[in-house]
């Protein structure tokens, strides 16, 4: 093991940082949605009511968060491992950055146009620069 580099913590935080902006407009855009169609906050109280009454467009992005706490969950824990075990080129901080622009980018798809095939683009080459990570990740414990 070598010396302890942060490196990878602020590609982890800018995506922590995208997740939680998402967050926000999401229940402002919820918030504001429901104030405009006179609908009761306890209308909404499980996502399957959310659904049904809010705008594509809402769910839209209320799916983009739900999908930034799959794959980047494995992102995050493999940054962790990384850091702990000195996996922390610069390579793999490029990639770690990659791998965050592709993950605000199938973002950006899926709440604006939702174009299925540019988001499995992004998503599919998010997945291959993350796999390449956990395989830098497990050369440096041999």
């Amino acid at each position: 093991m070598s010396e302890f580099d942060p490196a990878l913590f602020f590609p982890v935080l800018a995506l922590t940082a995208w997740t939680l902006l998402i967050l926000v407009v999401l229940i402002g855009r919820r918030v504001r949605h429901a104030g405009d169609a006179k609908v009761a906050p306890q209308e909404m109280r499980n996502p399957d009511m959310a659904y049904a009454i809010c705008t594509e467009s809402i769910n839209n992005m209320a799916n983009n968060f739900k999908h930034l706490f799959e794959v980047p969950v494995l992102f995050y824990v493999v940054s962790m491992i990384a850091t702990l075990v000195g996996a922390t080129s610069a390579l793999m901080v490029a990639l770690a950055w990659v791998f965050v622009g592709l993950r605000i980018v199938h973002s950006l798809i899926q709440c604006t146009v939702n174009v299925v095939m540019w988001r499995l683009a992004a998503f599919a080459f998010s997945v291959i620069v993350l796999i390449v990570m956990m395989g830098i990740t497990a050369l440096q414990l041999v």
